[in-house]
Parts: C-alpha cells; sequence; structure tokens
C-alpha cells in the first residue's frame, strides 16, 4: 500500500516536468543548445516514471479470484518473438518450449512482464559477449516443485537461461532485493528481478535462480497448473501472436 501510494504521488511531480519540458522543447529552434539539454531532463522524467511502473507491479496485490488458464507457452513464444526482433548482433536466442505443456493459473499480462524482465536481464548480463538466451517452459518435476518449496501438485517450469557473467553467492542471496543491482549508475534500479519475484509469489508460484561466475545464470519460475486442463494446449487459433 506504501509502495503504491508513493508511486502515485510521484506521477502526479513527474507528469507536469515531463509535459511542461516536451513544450519548451517544440518552442525551441533546432539545434539549440538549451534543446539538448532539455531533452536530457525529459528522459530523466521518463526514467523515473519506468521507476514507478515497476514500483507499481512490485506492490501489486495477489487477485487470485481472477487468475484464469494462460498458456505459458504462447506468451514466452511472445516475448521470445519481441526479443529477437531487437536484433541483437552477439546473443542467440534459443527456443526450448514445450507445445504440449499444460497451461497455468494466472495472468497473462503478469506472466507476460515475468518473463520480459527475465530475458532483460539475461541480455544485460551478457554484457556485449557472444552466446545465447535460452527460453524454455515444460512441465515441473516432483523433484523440482519440492526444491522450490512448494505444496505437492501439477505444475509449469518456465525458464531463462544466459551465459552471462554469473553471479557469486554473496549476489544472488540479495538479488530479489528492490533496488538492488550490480550494475553502474544510471544503467538498472535493481527493481527488475524484485518485480519478478513479486509477481510470481502473487500467482501462488516460486522463483529459483543457479548461477555460476563466468558460466551464467538460469532462473526458473514454478507455476501451479491450472485444474482439469492436463494436457489441454493451445489450438492453431491460440498460437503464439507478435504483441508488437
Amino acid at each position: 500500500t506504501l509502495a503504491g501510494g508513493i508511486a502515485h504521488e510521484f506521477n502526479n511531480i513527474l507528469l507536469p516536468i515531463q509535459l511542461y519540458t516536451e513544450l519548451a522543447i517544440e518552442e525551441l529552434e533546432e539545434g539549440a543548445s538549451t534543446r539538448a539539454d532539455l531533452n536530457r531532463v525529459l528522459e530523466g522524467a521518463r526514467r523515473a516514471k519506468r521507476i514507478i511502473s515497476d514500483i507499481l507491479a512490485f506492490s501489486r496485490p495477489p487477485e487470485n479470484d481472477v487468475f484464469v488458464p494462460v498458456d505459458a507457452t504462447a506468451v514466452a513464444a511472445e516475448v521470445l518473438h519481441l526479443y529477437e526482433r531487437l536484433e541483437l548482433a552477439s546473443i542467440e536466442f534459443q527456443r526450448d518450449l514445450d507445445h504440449e505443456c499444460p497451461r497455468v493459473m494466472g495472468d497473462r499480462i503478469m506472466l507476460h512482464q515475468v518473463i520480459a524482465n527475465l530475458c532483460s536481464n539475461a541480455s544485460q548480463a551478457m554484457e556485449g559477449r557472444k552466446g545465447q538466451i535460452r527460453i524454455g517452459a515444460r512441465p515441473a518435476t516432483e523433484v523440482a516443485v519440492r526444491e522450490a518449496g512448494l505444496p505437492p501438485g501439477s505444475y509449469v517450469e518456465i525458464f531463462v537461461s544466459d551465459q552471462g557473467h554469473g553471479m557469486d553467492a554473496a549476489t544472488r542471496a540479495r538479488i530479489f532485493e528492490p533496488f538492488f543491482t550490480t550494475r553502474p549508475v544510471g544503467q538498472g534500479t535493481g527493481l527488475g528481478l524484485s518485480v519478478v519475484h513479486g509477481l510470481v509469489e502473487s500467482l501462488g508460484g516460486a522463483v529459483l535462480v543457479e548461477s555460476t561466475p563466468g558460466v551464467g545464470t538460469t532462473f526458473r519460475v514454478f507455476l501451479r497448473q491450472a485444474p482439469g486442463l492436463e494436457g489441454q494446449t493451445a489450438t492453431p487459433a491460440e498460437a503464439p501472436r507478435s504483441m508488437a
């Protein structure tokens, strides 16, 4: 509640900053030195709005009564398609999507945000080095469910794996803390993974992380399978589609 209230108050402050800065830029001639300064102000305001958006996602309360069956494989494919269009020269995206994978109980937008944040984190971890990012979805094994500390039942595992710099134990212990980041000032808010953690918990699931310095990192998200839908997969009409 506090996080949501603070976010809304800052939105009210940022709105006139952004609007009046845009108006001031329009009144200046092209090439004016002040125009470049105002563009920096505008970019700072936009970055602040992105942080506020993450805070709102982090503060979003569970809404289990509105959760519906979601095709996690299709959502993962949508996110992968968006990142493939970025044409990151040094990164090769690999699909490991089980299209026979059962659906999960959740919220499509929340799940999209979880996978997109994990992909963003993975691409940042690559730091320009050549390598692969693998995105997958599959039925979770009983061993993996126990490892995630979840109650017995049927779950789906969604994972994002990178070949980036990896993390040591001390870093892994703090990655879900809000505003914790190992990136330089101005290159990360430290909210992406805390948002992932908060959303997954709201969906009744869990997140595991495996990482080795110099080798890479894998994030594994476990979400409960939709009841009564064993084996029910997306029809051709529900095939992955671009959100661009």
